[in-house]
């Protein structure tokens, strides 16, 4: 089974990141495009969830010129472990 993805402006209401129910299960909200202005419908995009020293996840939507959205938008606590290795000193000093 095939699910179509949801147009971002079936989501008027809604902000980059939340969860929103559609016919077909849950959905997150994509970003429109990167900061680089390339549309989220090009090919090259992937999407994945990452661990933060924050104790939570953070989607994020990689563009294939290398620009990097996160939702939630990370904080000044956070830590994002797809920033390459972070050592157990760097945690216990953030």
């Amino acid at each position: 089974m095939v699910v179509a993805e949801a147009s971002r402006d079936e989501f008027p209401n809604t902000f980059v990141g939340d969860l929103v129910p559609t016919d077909h299960g849950w959905v997150v909200v994509a970003s429109t495009c990167c900061p680089a202005g390339h549309d989220y419908a090009d090919a090259g995009w992937s999407v994945s969830s990452v661990w933060c020293i924050c104790n939570d996840r953070h989607m994020a939507w990689r563009c294939h010129c290398g620009a990097v959205l996160y939702a939630p938008q990370p904080g000044p606590h956070c830590g994002l472990r797809d920033r390459g290795p972070v050592s157990i000193y760097e945690d216990e000093h953030r």
